[in-house]
């Protein structure tokens, strides 16, 4: 998408090493449409107004492929970039792929999964929930957790301290569901 940028920003007459500087800035596709990488007072109006209509062209570029879910290998999909403004820069193009080194996914076992999980008892006057807290590892950058939280209800009611309780797989399921999604 870097080159697709370079070359909206090229028609819209975006200053070249302000372009420059905003594309090697972009951490993913998105940032390439955001005006907050853009350093907004330091442009002169001609430079914030190439800047916002290159944004304009931008936000409404696509990148499509077709099919996107139930993959194999040797299955083909059609990728499509098209540039969805009144007054586009580029007709749209695609290209064919035939879908390659896709592998079987791991497996992973309830034990690797429950050793994400951590959790504490909240509550007052019998009342209580379980703070459920899921510790996912970034993919991206290694050293870096996050972690989503919730509280899951507890079925039993009047608890004490030193009770025992139970919590549903599936209300630890809907959480993880819920709360950790890929970045």
């Amino acid at each position: 998408m870097k080159r697709v940028a370079e070359k909206e920003g090229k028609s819209a007459k975006v200053d070249a090493d302000l372009l420059k500087a905003y594309i090697d800035k972009a951490e993913t596709a998105s940032d390439l449409a955001s005006e907050t990488n853009f350093e907004q007072g330091n442009l002169t109006n001609e430079q914030a107004l190439r800047a916002q209509e290159y944004l304009d062209h931008m936000y409404k570029t696509t990148l499509d492929i077709n099919p996107s879910t139930n993959l194999s290998n040797g299955k083909k999909v059609q990728v499509v970039l098209k540039d969805n403004s009144e007054k586009p820069y580029f007709k749209p193009a695609s290209k064919d792929f035939k879908v390659s080194g896709l592998k079987t996914p791991k497996k992973i076992s309830m034990k690797s999964v429950l050793n994400t999980l951590s959790y504490k008892p909240v509550g007052i006057s019998g009342q209580g929930n379980v703070v459920i807290t899921v510790k996912v590892a970034n993919e991206k950058r290694t050293n870096v957790t996050r972690a989503a939280s919730a509280a899951v209800p507890v079925r039993e009611s009047k608890l004490s301290n030193g009770d025992e309780i139970s919590v549903a797989e599936e209300d630890v399921f809907n959480l993880i569901k819920k709360e950790v999604s890929p970045i």
